[in-house]
């Protein structure tokens, strides 16, 4: 008999043997110390719920193939362990992590969105209603810009300006490194011209501390960031009323 579809919600430590159908909505690379790369994604099901897993660099060949943002999957067979990221990408308590015997099979599930943000609206971030240490989804509309540092060399370009949303709060947003770079390769071609509505994935929240301003940045990995797309339907909410 086959194992029965499990919630998301529901994972944790008690069993390995977990069976879940879920879209991947985030997947990146991260470089450790000793060089070495392993993946991260996010997992989203259609209850909305997510966890964040982890495919050691052992095996990033034998699934990387596999893997794509906005695909769906039903997966099978993990270890299950303590969400103890330092800068967590779910509020869930647990993480799966990839293993040797991990089923992975692409299938269509149109139940579960494609195109899903976890948005943190900025009068929330301005009221104090976030955890520090979880990262989050942040859309806004540029209304200035404060200080342009750019330095292809060494990655340290830093680009801060001001956001805001349907709330008109206005929060301070500072990309550092090649997301600087990115910015500001867009601004310098279009910046004079349209409005820019930007959509942080995976973005860090730091709270305002002695003469340093509350803060909307990128975090080193894991971060993407979202231009004027409009077929983004967050994008597109804002640029209705930029």
């Amino acid at each position: 008999m086959a194992r029965p579809i499990e919630s998301v919600m529901d994972i944790n430590d008690s069993k390995d043997l977990w069976k879940i159908v879920v879209r991947c909505r985030h997947l990146w690379t991260v470089r450790s110390s000793s060089n070495k790369e392993h993946l991260e994604l996010i997992l989203v099901d259609s209850k909305l719920d997510m966890i964040q897993a982890i495919v050691p660099s052992h095996l990033v060949s034998k699934y990387v193939g596999d893997l794509a943002v906005g695909a769906s999957y039903i997966m099978q067979n993990f270890k299950v362990s303590n969400n103890d990221f330092s800068f967590k990408s779910t509020t869930h308590g647990y993480k799966l992590v990839f293993c040797g015997s991990t089923y992975v099979k692409k299938t269509e599930l149109p139940e579960i969105p494609i195109d899903y943000f976890n948005i943190l609206g900025l009068a929330s971030i301005a009221d104090g209603k976030f955890q520090p240490n979880v990262l989050v989804d942040v859309v806004g509309g540029v209304t200035g810009i404060l200080q342009t540092q750019i330095n292809s060399d060494n990655n340290k370009s830093k680009f801060v300006f001001m956001i805001t949303d349907m709330s008109k709060i206005v929060v301070q947003c500072t990309l550092w490194g090649n997301f600087a770079l990115q910015f500001y390769e867009y601004y310098k071609n279009h910046g004079e011209d349209v409005n820019i509505v930007v959509l942080l994935q995976n973005t860090r929240i730091k709270a305002a501390q002695g003469g340093f301003p509350l803060n909307v940045s990128n975090a080193w990995s894991g971060t993407k960031l979202i231009i004027n797309d409009i077929s983004n339907v967050e994008i597109k909410k804002l640029k209705r009323i930029a």
